[in-house]
């Protein structure tokens, strides 16, 4: 498994160790920047993930991640970050990352979430749906204004 990493990111470094435990033959190749991300691609065949961070250089309302994802329309993405709003976790997806992983991922969760993501679906954590997050995708109501979504939710 060859994977493509933002160097030096607390939350990038331990999805490379989930993916060693999960499988023995990843192949990491690490970058500090986009820049040199897209400077590495020629010489890296047969990609299989890349795991970029949302405080990496040139990532700014990810336009890093777009850049990324249209040079390879068939890799997955995964974007990590401190960050849990939902207006960041859509906005993510919505610009190309098959998953979006915040510092409080649980281990556990991880290895689900890689799993899935690797066999073509998609992740959003948890605090992306929950109605009582201010931001949530479902919150009570009828307009969701950090998601831009509307949504109606019977109560329990």
């Amino acid at each position: 498994m060859k994977v493509l990493a933002a160097e030096g990111y607390i939350l990038c470094c331990g999805l490379v160790r989930t993916l060693q435990l999960l499988r023995e033959d990843v192949c990491v190749t690490s970058a500090d920047s986009i820049d040199e991300m897209l400077t590495l691609l020629p010489g890296l065949p047969d990609l299989d993930l890349v795991l970029l961070d949302t405080s990496m250089p040139e990532m700014e309302n990810f336009a890093g991640l777009r850049r990324l994802v249209e040079k390879l329309p068939d890799v997955p993405v995964v974007v990590t970050s401190p960050s849990e709003s939902c207006t960041q976790i859509i906005a993510a997806i919505r610009n190309g990352a098959r998953g979006y992983f915040p510092i409080s991922i649980k281990g556990c969760v991880l290895r689900h979430a890689l799993q899935l993501i690797m066999l073509g679906e998609f992740y959003i954590p948890a605090c992306a749906l929950r109605l009582d997050h201010r931001n949530g995708m479902l919150r009570s109501g009828t307009a969701d204004a950090g998601c831009g979504r509307q949504a109606h939710v019977a109560p329990a």
